[in-house]
């Protein structure tokens, strides 16, 4: 078996015929990364006798494609390739300011399409229609998997798909043999089973009744439905029809215990946009306690009047997403209304800068709010058109940039507006343990505390009483947070990589090492200082 860690010739070749063929939209920031990686390769992997089959793998055929036993060689060292090709890959997409949508995902092969999965990431709604020309069957199958995101998330509904196209033909046309004959040979399944969310959702999205009352009275699970398995699924239908305004389906599970006054049925009136159900069946509470819903999914026909004001603040991220630049205003002047305080303001700032708002951005900065949330957005292009609209620029805006994670952002406010670097800017990054931006702030040779540095990012132990009154210490995140002392070891205390393998050599060394002995040491803080004196060898 192979080592996970092991990169043979014909995977970083593979890589270099990927770019230049194009599967990478933008090849310029990977062909440096590509001919590093052959270096290191060709340097530090000797060639096997016999070994020439990697090489043999990696040719290219006469025409110029990829061929086949590449792309599968390429597929079964997925992993291989993964832990030396992923991570530069994701610094080169965010010194680009780019994104991973920003590979083109390929479509040649079934086999390229299995690595691409695994390695990069999975294919967009457009990405899968490209795919199922393929007319791979199995590969069609584990593209499109099904999610049932039925309720969640405050009970909005979310991507509520069939599981196959057939299933959805035979609810549409409503074909009631055929939905029998389908569904007792392949869904023997019990009430309440995320098989029942789905499929109901379509049948009322379809107003398929006749569907319905087959469901409830004649279960394919084989056996009768309970009072209390029915009043379940009754409940459901109920929501989905005040969700597609579906009146007859509506009073239908009425009849049946379904109450359409209840908060849940106004909710999903309100998500849907039905206001005809909100009109005759009112709830006792404000018909104003749902609009927020609405406004939420986009749905701009119902209009806020007055309402909970941390509510309707906290669900108007995806109506400023769906909204233009005077519908988003129109939204704040009726916010406004509601006497919003300071926190409020904020809240609705930062939304407007992540969906790039700017009529609204311009209206809440002349207002007297701070230009922080520009940049924890990390838009590039949005805080360029904040310098150039000449606003004055926060003098902790850096500090806010390196809490982010955005190093663009860093690089931009230091060398064009002048912000300086300091000392807590390397304390923030370790806190964080955002090994990148330490990178970034060498490279801009940023001051440091090398020892304020080590003890920000080793206060992970969280001190717990157990039963017997004694004081543990849980070590649980260690994985997560030793390469930021790996690297402030590597980097600034100038060890050699023999050294910090030797005492981090796993995870029950890298335990003891710094978490061992001294940590009576280490947990009081007056000592804090002299422990790490110890570890450095001061």
């Amino acid at each position: 078996m192979r080592n996970s860690n092991f990169v043979t010739p014909g995977d970083v070749r593979m890589l270099q015929r990927l770019t230049l063929r194009r599967h990478i939209r933008i090849a310029s920031p990977f062909r440096d990364l590509l001919n590093e990686l052959t270096k290191i390769v060709d340097d530090s992997v000797p060639e096997k006798k016999g070994g020439d089959k990697d090489v043999q793998l990696s040719r290219e055929t006469e025409d110029g494609d990829v061929s086949e036993g590449q792309v599968h060689h390429a597929e079964k060292s997925s992993v291989n390739c993964s832990r030396l090709f992923q991570r530069p890959v994701e610094i080169a997409l965010q010194e680009h300011n780019l994104h991973q949508r920003s590979l083109k995902f390929p479509c040649d092969t079934t086999a390229l399409v299995n690595w691409w999965m695994i390695e990069i990431r999975k294919p967009c709604h457009h990405e899968k229609k490209q795919i199922a020309k393929l007319k791979d069957m199995e590969l069609w199958k584990k593209v499109h998997t099904i999610q049932y995101n039925f309720f969640i998330s405050g009970y909005k509904l979310r991507d509520m798909r069939s599981p196959d196209p057939f299933s959805k033909a035979i609810i549409k046309h409503g074909d009631l043999r055929m939905f029998d004959i389908f569904y007792r040979r392949y869904m023997p399944l019990p009430i309440k089973h995320s098989w029942w969310t789905v499929h109901l959702y379509f049948c009322v999205k379809y107003n398929r009744r006749d569907l319905i009352d087959h469901l409830i009275h004649n279960p394919i699970n084989g056996s009768t439905n309970r009072a209390s398995d029915k009043m379940w699924l009754m409940n459901l239908i109920g929501r989905y029809a005040a969700y597609f305004g579906r009146i007859d389906l509506i009073l239908y599970a009425r009849d049946s215990g379904f109450d359409p006054c209840s908060y849940d049925a106004n909710r999903m009136a309100a998500q849907g946009g039905s206001t005809e159900v909100l009109e005759l069946f009112p709830s006792s509470l404000p018909r104003e306690d749902f609009c927020l819903h609405a406004n939420a999914e986009g749905r701009k026909g119902v209009q806020i009047s007055y309402d909970t004001i941390h509510n309707t603040v906290q669900n108007m991220g995806t109506a400023f997403a769906s909204f233009n630049d005077a519908e988003s205003m129109d939204c704040l002047n009726q916010l406004q209304s509601l006497d919003l305080s300071s926190s409020n303001m904020k809240q609705i700032l930062h939304m407007a800068c992540s969906t790039g708002k700017k009529a609204l951005i311009l209206h809440l900065l002349n207002n007297g709010e701070t230009s922080l949330h520009l940049v924890k957005s990390g838009d590039h292009d949005l805080f360029e058109w904040f310098h150039k609209e000449k606003f004055d620029m926060h003098p902790h805006c850096i500090h806010a940039a390196v809490a982010s994670g955005h190093p663009l952002m860093v690089r931009h406010i230091h060398l064009h507006l002048g912000q300086p670097l300091g000392e807590e800017l390397f304390t923030v990054a370790a806190r964080r343990h955002d090994v990148m931006m330490m990178e970034v702030l060498d490279e801009m040779r940023c001051p440091m505390d090398l020892l304020e540095c080590f003890r920000t990012a080793s206060d992970m132990i969280e001190m717990r009483e157990t039963r017997e009154k004694r004081w543990t210490h849980d070590c649980s995140n260690i994985d997560h947070k030793c390469a930021t002392l790996r690297w402030l070891l590597l980097k600034k205390k100038g060890w050699k990589e023999e050294q910090v393998g030797d005492r981090c050599r796993d995870q029950e060394e890298i335990t003891q090492h710094f978490y061992g002995e001294d940590l009576p040491l280490y947990t009081n803080l007056r000592r804090k200082k002299s422990f790490w004196n110890k570890l450095l060898g001061k």
